[in-house]
């Protein structure tokens, strides 16, 4: 989680390992919105949607 925005990083273990779905692209294609998956009282802040570095991701496709 080193090139995602301060707020994204301050929960980066939280975040790691998780999964979810872009629902946006962000400043000029360089950062990703995730819907992450579970819920909201399991997710770091009860937030569910994080805006990650492309950098930082691990992207598979769909099932």
């Amino acid at each position: 989680m080193e090139h995602s925005p301060v707020s994204t990083r301050a929960y980066g273990s939280m975040l790691i390992g998780r999964e979810g779905q872009v629902v946006a692209v962000l400043r000029d294609g360089k950062v990703a919105l995730l819907k992450l998956d579970g819920d909201s009282y399991d997710l770091p802040q009860g937030v569910r949607r994080w805006a990650v570095a492309w950098d930082d991701l691990s992207i598979h496709e769909p099932m």
